[in-house]
């Protein structure tokens, strides 16, 4: 046991950020998640750049011709009749977001396969002139596919990796989260 004032503390929580207590309860330790240490990294990271250097949020999503049915009205007792075409249209949308100026470019692609990724890069790339580009995105295969990490080294980008599944790291998801609700309550307006 380690003695802090008169209080002992366990070998296992010297390293704690802070205690919490619950009511009467005894105290506990708490140690940051994962996501908020990646965050600080990348705070730290980020801020050691040039001047003209410029931070994005990447992430793509699909769309789709006819989004999922949510929701449909149809008499009690009676099950909602549904009519299918056949095969549903498929996009991918890869989209960056400038996290200082909120600045957004999308380019919609037929695949999200390394290739696809790979021409988005050079596409942000010339959009980004002249800009030290520093990327924040997920893990997705196309993205940490050997040639795209090259590509990125060789267009001078940065490739910023964020924790596996915190999508609230990520502004854009929410953007499309956004983006999709309101796609689909205006078809079924």
């Amino acid at each position: 046991m380690v003695q802090v004032g008169i209080i002992p503390i366990p070998p296992y929580a010297v390293a704690c950020i802070g205690w919490t207590m619950s009511g009467s309860d005894r105290a506990t330790c708490w140690l940051p998640i994962r996501s908020e240490r990646k965050k600080r990294q990348i705070r730290r990271v980020v801020s050691g750049f040039p001047a003209r250097s410029v931070l994005l949020a990447e992430d793509e999503t699909d769309l789709l011709l006819f989004p999922p049915l949510r929701a449909m009205w149809s008499p009690r007792g009676q099950p909602a009749r549904v009519l299918l075409s056949g095969q549903n249209a498929r996009r991918v949308v890869f989209g960056v977001m400038n996290l200082v100026t909120g600045h957004r470019l999308f380019q919609v692609r037929l695949h999200q396969r390394a290739e696809d990724f790979q021409a988005f890069l050079k596409w942000v790339h010339g959009q980004y002139r002249g800009w030290h580009v520093m990327l924040l995105l997920d893990g997705d295969r196309s993205h940490t596919a050997q040639a795209s990490q090259v590509l990125a080294d060789r267009l001078g980008m940065q490739l910023l990796w964020l924790p596996v599944r915190a999508p609230e790291l990520n502004p854009m998801d929410t953007l499309w989260g956004q983006g999709k609700d309101t796609k689909t309550l205006a078809r079924r307006a």
